[in-house]
């Protein structure tokens, strides 16, 4: 810590306290000054890769064999294989098969971590959060997902960039996973715990085509466990008021969102 301070910058913010950008560079250029000035700070901090800046070749930067194919390389990691057949033997858990014993470890490891007590504070935990339905609404809630699922395809009300989209990906699939998906830019989560009629969320305006990857990250960016939406409620009813083609449930939709708005305040303002 007092290292650093030879580069005249405090390194130390405040709890929750979100850098800006003038003061990343200044800590940035501190820390540069510093370890020009301080012998001894370049002598304790070792970086490794021959692109970086301040590289220093460590005393665990070992050259050593390829077990694959015996030539001299460089390694800095416990891997030894060569970059070139690294990926061949080494790619996550690709190509690789948990013996029968470690297979059986994990899962008497398994049982011991979710036990009932675990699983009952677990389920606890998130239905006080609101992240989880609780058990007694889980029916409930199946019912409000199937109310509020597709009636039609919905490509006829897509626009031009999604259906074009659409041709070059394709839908989502066990073989096609970087494939389309339709998806409730109002989550059906959000209908569910706001109590919005299912009519109003299989709507055309509240489907939208994104790949599988997207979708999940929408829900991640508010929690793991937790629906995402892409639109507030406000922005749902103003479309579906605002909405010309012709829509089978379009009557139906304006009568129940004019039910909804006569007993709860829409939250984001007037429409």
């Amino acid at each position: 810590m007092a290292l650093f301070k030879e580069g005249r910058i405090n390194i130390m913010p405040k709890k929750g306290y979100k850098w800006s950008r003038e003061e990343k560079e200044k800590r940035r250029q501190g820390m540069i000054k510093a370890y020009k000035n301080n012998s001894t700070l370049r002598e304790k901090t070792k970086h490794f890769g021959e692109t970086n800046g301040r590289y220093i070749d460590g005393h665990t930067y070992k050259k050593k064999l390829c077990k694959n194919c015996n030539i001299l390389i460089k390694v800095t990691r416990k891997t030894g294989y060569c970059i070139k057949c690294r990926p061949k033997f080494i790619n996550g858990f690709k190509n690789r098969k948990h013996s029968e014993i470690t297979k059986k470890n994990i899962g008497l490891k398994s049982k011991a971590k979710f036990t009932k007590g675990y699983l009952f504070k677990q389920r606890k935990k998130f239905e006080k959060l609101g992240l989880w339905i609780p058990l007694k609404n889980i029916k409930p809630y199946i019912l409000y997902c199937k109310e509020a699922n597709w009636k039609e395809k919905m490509f006829n009300f897509m626009s031009p960039k999604e259906l074009k989209l659409l041709k070059v990906k394709g839908l989502f699939s066990h073989k096609n996973t970087k494939g389309l998906v339709r998806d409730h830019e109002y989550s059906r989560y959000s209908g569910f715990k706001n109590k919005i009629p299912a009519i109003l969320l299989r709507h055309p305006v509240n489907c939208q085509l994104i790949s599988h990857a997207d979708n999940i990250s929408k829900a991640k960016k508010y929690h793991r466990y937790k629906d995402g939406d892409s639109i507030s409620l406000t922005q749902l009813f103003r479309w579906v008021k605002n909405f010309k083609p012709k829509w089978n449930e379009q009557k139906e939709c304006l009568k129940a969102m004019k039910n909804y708005r006569s007993k709860n305040v829409v939250v984001g303002g007037e429409l």
